[in-house]
């Protein structure tokens, strides 16, 4: 029978490095979530002409952008705690709605006059694929000491 040599018990370098890589696209999310929510807290100029062509005044559109904060401070929360806060919700959801989200501000670009932007909405979609693909394959890249 042939032996598998994929996923040696013994740690390797290799091993080491494509653990720590696999947490990359993870990390990303969570610095452009994290970004946004404090974004939104502070009432960045950004976020207020994204939402501002909706038509509302400007007190409702400045709670908007402090809303979207919450939203994407909750968003970071859960692709970090989600197994403490929500341990039945799948994982894939999580990282599914993470990755399509974008459409909702780009939409909103689109409405007020500005282009969709798709390859932004492709690029953070494949970013959360890849996060969620090393979210499910990582426990066979974390290395092991052998005894």
């Amino acid at each position: 029978m042939p032996q598998d040599t994929t996923h040696s018990s013994k740690p390797t370098i290799m091993n080491l490095a494509l653990y720590v890589v696999s947490f990359l696209p993870l990390t990303l999310l969570l610095l452009v979530f994290g970004g946004h929510a404090v974004m939104g807290l502070i009432g960045h100029q950004d976020l207020h002409d994204i939402i501002a062509p909706l038509g509302f005044g400007e007190l409702v559109t400045s709670v908007l952008v402090f809303l979207a904060g919450v939203h994407d401070g909750v968003v970071t929360a859960l692709l970090v705690t989600k197994n403490a806060l929500f341990p039945s919700l799948p994982f894939g959801v999580v990282f599914l709605y993470a990755g399509l989200w974008p459409i909702v501000p780009r939409g909103l670009i689109w409405y007020g006059g500005g282009s969709f932007e798709w390859i932004e909405v492709l690029i953070f979609a494949g970013i959360a694929s890849l996060a969620y693909w090393a979210h499910t394959t990582r426990s066979s890249l974390r290395p092991r000491a052998t005894t």
